[in-house]
């Protein structure tokens, strides 16, 4: 059996192959295209989960302050090496040091490694936040939503997203201290089964949406079909795995507060 280390290291290793599909695909230029402009050369974006980093590049490009919340160490280090082969200043953060870190240091961006959740719940101040394709290894989800390890267990992931996305809502809502509506950017895989449309897509994730986030943002929604190669694996809103007939999409929520 796989211990902790191997199986973040090979989480780590399948996202590397998600990040080829997803440039293959254009889908980080395409979710880049709804992000706004920073309002300052110091405003803060806050990214949950970084992959292995290319993600935090394409961000850091748009000119914000990015904090990184990641828990997978691999990830972490490799996002890292990639913010200093692109010449972005970097810094390792903690949830304790990173405000002063912002104040004293030139740094575009700061990465936190840990449990992303213990960040939000202390106040903050963010103009928008990311999530995308919100993941772990077996091993952190379990930690997390503390339930025992088990790795044949597919649904465990689809249930680590959801509780990542509630919390997500409710602790921006109740933390984020930006005097702007906040507002935080989705996006996630999911399968259009054959006799299904965008639309009836849209109405489930809106559904899941509004109850996940207590109808307290407003929600804008868009789907978008990708290549059979971007994910394989369990949809998030059915938790059935992925290999009937139908078409792999891409469904990104746009939640601003109300």
């Amino acid at each position: 059996m796989a211990n902790d280390s191997e199986l973040k290291k090979r989480y780590f290793n399948d996202w590397v192959v998600n990040t080829g599909n997803n440039i293959n695909n254009s889908v980080y230029s395409d979710l880049i295209e709804h992000v706004p402009k920073p309002k300052t050369n110091n405003s803060v974006l806050v990214e949950f989960g970084c992959g292995n980093g290319v993600s935090t590049v394409e961000l850091a490009k748009l000119g914000y302050r990015i904090i990184v919340l990641e828990c997978n160490e691999y990830c972490v280090n490799a996002c890292i090496e990639l913010m200093e082969e692109n010449s972005i200043p970097v810094k390792r953060a903690t949830i304790s040091n990173y405000q002063t870190l912002l104040k004293t240091t030139k740094a575009r961006v700061l990465v936190i490694e840990g449990d992303g959740l213990l960040f939000l719940k202390k106040k903050f101040n963010a103009e928008f936040m990311t999530c995308w394709f919100i993941g772990a290894s077996s091993v952190d989800a379990a930690k997390i939503l503390k339930l025992p390890l088990n790795g044949n267990d597919p649904t465990i992931f689809p249930q680590y997203r959801k509780h990542i996305h509630q919390q997500i809502y409710r602790n921006f809502k109740k933390y984020n201290t930006n005097k702007e509506p906040g507002i935080i950017q989705f996006s996630d895989r999911s399968w259009l089964p054959l006799g299904h449309t965008m639309l009836s897509v849209q109405d489930t994730y809106f559904k899941l949406h509004s109850s996940l986030s207590d109808n307290k943002y407003h929600l804008n929604f868009g789907v978008g079909i990708v290549d059979q190669t971007i994910f394989q694996g369990v949809d998030y809103v059915t938790n059935g795995i992925t290999n009937g007939p139908g078409t792999p999409i891409i469904v990104q929520t746009m939640a601003t507060l109300k």
